[in-house]
């Protein structure tokens, strides 16, 4: 039986270290699970650039509105867990895709 799968390519804009993730789908959900499974291994980034696909843009509301409706207390208290800030490349310049806004 084969399976359709994808895959996220994380890079360093620092020093252009590369790290690939599977998404079983092109679902939010999926775009989320790749960025949790990144910053498991990885840490968390200060900034994430991406392009505008509606699964990251979906991720990236969805993971705000989970940060906002957290305990601040117990965030503060699980001092390693850093808000990264998400940014989007202008639609329609993939051009832009290395340097973001």
């Amino acid at each position: 039986m084969k399976e359709k799968r994808y895959v996220v390519l994380f890079t360093c804009l620092a020093v252009r270290a590369v790290h690939l993730e599977v998404a079983a789908t092109l679902a939010t959900d999926s775009a989320i699970n790749a960025v949790r499974r990144f910053i498991d291994r990885r840490g968390t980034p200060v900034d994430l650039y991406s392009d505008n696909g509606r699964n990251l843009r979906g991720a990236e509301r969805e993971l705000r509105e989970a940060f906002e409706n957290m305990d601040k207390g117990a965030l503060k208290e699980f001092a390693t867990l850093k808000m990264f800030h998400w940014h989007f490349i202008p639609p329609g310049s993939p051009h832009m895709g290395k340097l973001g806004d």
